[in-house]
């Protein structure tokens, strides 16, 4: 048993949890095909197949987002009309615009920097949600005291 133990310890005798031999999944030994990473090269960089999808965190966080990753068509999300539409096209072309305008060390970071920003954009909405009910509960009291007291 206790050379089973061994196996598990570094150089330093210091438990590491899994055999040195055993292979771990990092970014620099994940196949990914025909990839290369060709992220913040503009127009020019493809968009790996794995990458495809929804980006949320445009969605939410819209012109903040897209300044994050030099895309200033995102400022139209600030006009009225054209901003509600503007959002739906970053939910659908998010993750393209970020691969071709941001420089990203893999498509692991890239999805690790797109999971911070679908939280923190779940975050705000969270909090405009909040700060909207509670507008509208503070009208609604107030209308509903008026209405007593006239």
């Amino acid at each position: 048993m206790e050379e089973e133990n061994n196996k598990y310890k570094n150089k330093h005798g210091t438990f590491t949890g899994q055999a040195e031999d055993a292979e771990v999944n990092t970014p620099e030994n994940i196949d990914y095909g025909d990839y290369e990473n060709d992220s913040g090269e503009g127009e020019d960089a493809e968009l790996p197949p794995q990458l495809r999808g929804l980006n949320w965190g445009a969605f939410f966080l819209g012109w903040i987002w897209g300044i994050a990753h030099n895309l200033l068509i995102t400022l139209l999300t600030l006009i009225p009309y054209v901003g509600f539409i503007m959002n739906f096209v970053l939910l659908f072309k998010g993750n393209e615009w970020a691969w071709q305008n941001r420089r990203f060390k893999s498509v692991d970071h890239f999805k690790k920097v797109q999971r911070i920003w679908l939280i923190w954009g779940i975050i705000y909405f969270l909090f405009l949600l909040f700060v909207v009910g509670s507008w509208l509960f503070v009208a609604y009291m107030m209308l509903m005291t008026r209405s007593k007291v006239g």
